[in-house]
């Protein structure tokens, strides 16, 4: 899941979004939203079953409730404000252990 994170929040950021996410909400918004959406195509996943071996199988299902979507899009949008705008989160460091820990605490409540 971090992988498509990550994949969402740098490889389909424009540069357009990364020099104005700290000057508008709007865009703030759209890069949200953006960098959710690869965790967003999880949920047209079907579970299955994989089976390398004869006898032996892995089941392989992601769930996330719609709640844990608005919650990692808006945590997102305050994380990366607290970077862009208000430079408080100086380190790129400090801004993925944020949303990182976003994430985490969203599988201990079971929202993932």
């Amino acid at each position: 899941m971090y992988l498509l994170f990550v994949w969402g929040d740098f490889g389909l950021q424009s540069a357009w979004m990364a020099m104005e996410k700290g000057k508008s909400r709007e865009v703030l918004f759209y890069h949200a939203v953006t960098a959710n959406a690869p965790i967003m195509l999880l949920w047209l996943m079907p579970s299955f079953e994989l089976s390398i071996v004869p006898g032996v199988s892995l089941a392989l299902s992601f769930s996330m409730t719609a709640l844990a979507l608005v919650i990692r899009i808006v945590s997102h949008m305050v994380i990366d404000a607290l970077k862009a705008r208000y430079n408080i989160i100086k380190t790129i460091k400090m801004d993925q252990f944020c949303h990182v820990a976003v994430d985490l605490g969203l599988i201990l409540s079971g929202l993932i």
